[in-house]
Order: C-alpha cells, then structure tokens, then sequence
C-alpha cells in the first residue's frame, strides 16, 4: 500500500499544511481525544493529525505509524520544530502494525482505509492494538478531492464503513459530517 499523495510536491505539501492546520485540534476534540490517551495516528502521513494529538497530549506517547519513510521522517522534523518529544514514529507493513496488542486506547485513521486492500484484516488489526472501550476514530473523504487525489472509485459510504466495522468488533457511538467533504465515524471496541 503506497501512498497516493505526492510528497515531493512542495506546492501541495504546504497547502496541505495550510489549510489543515487550523481543523485537527476541532476535530479531535468532536472525536474525545483526551490528555490521558495513548493514541496511534495510523497512515499518519506528514503528521496533520500527529503534531496537534502531540500538543493535546503531553504526558503519554503517541505513535506516528506509517509504511512511508519519507513520510515519517517528514514527522520527526515537524515534531522536532514543534518542540515535541512525545511522538514515536514507526515504519509500518500492510497489516501489521507493529504495536503490542491492547497498548493504546485511541486510535485514528484520517483518509487512510481507502488504500488498503482487505479493510477488514486492517480494523481487526487496529482492534487487536485497542485496550477493551478503545476508541477508534475514521475519517474519510465523503466527495472526490483532486487535491488530496482522492477518486470517486476510492469513496467509501458510512454503510459499508459501519458494516466493517460491526463485522471486527467495533461499535458505532457517532457519526460527525466535516464541511460536507469529510465524514467522521467514532467507534468503541467492544
């Protein structure tokens, strides 16, 4: 599973960042994340999501996984400029992802599960990471984006994203809609 974002442009690379910057922190907080999390931002990509969760938690670990070393190193130097040591980065494969079973309590994965082939391998993956009651957070495309290079082929519905869910152990608490692009789904393992 390679990425679909080019990272070599710089262009796209700081538009990204630009626009991103000032949304994560509301909607981490619309997802629950709290300062006593150990969370795993999975597909982390430059860290979008990582370096706010970084800010918010300062007093445990967050785990930056990605099977992308150029995205990973892109997070080490954005945690280094933020001043922020409690993000650990982690070269991932497919669908191991490389964390102790039951050693975290948040999970997030941000236009991530469109890319990978057997989604249902890759959330009982997340589960088996999950300590009982953790949460998992989804967010994903709900249009085609030409910017972050997302498909009509590659849109996944709420229906079928809460059937996969279900089917690996996962209860739906809330489904959030972001601007009208972007669904959010929280979810319990039970």
């Amino acid at each position: 599973m390679e990425h679909k974002l080019n990272i070599e442009s710089s262009v796209t690379h700081q538009n990204d960042l630009i626009k991103l910057e000032a949304s994560p922190f509301e909607i981490l907080m619309k997802f629950g994340v709290s300062e006593e999390d150990v969370v795993a931002d999975i597909g982390c990509g430059r860290g979008n999501f990582t370096i706010p969760l970084g800010k918010i938690i300062n007093r445990n670990k967050i785990y930056a996984l990605d099977n992308s070393e150029k995205m990973l190193d892109e997070v080490d130097k954005r945690a280094t400029f933020s001043e922020l040591n409690n993000i650990i980065t982690i070269k991932t494969d497919h669908n191991n992802l490389k964390l102790e079973s039951s050693s975290i309590t948040f999970a997030i994965a941000c236009n991530v599960i469109h890319e990978v082939e057997d989604k249902q391998a890759f959330l009982d993956e997340i589960n088996r990471m999950l300590k009982d009651n953790g949460k998992l957070a989804l967010l994903n495309h709900s249009i085609q984006c030409e910017e972050h290079q997302i498909k009509a082929k590659d849109l996944i519905s709420i229906e079928v994203i809460k059937e996969l869910l279900a089917m690996t152990g996962f209860k739906v608490q809330e489904v959030f809609n972001f601007d009208g692009t972007s669904y959010g789904i929280l979810a319990t393992k039970i």
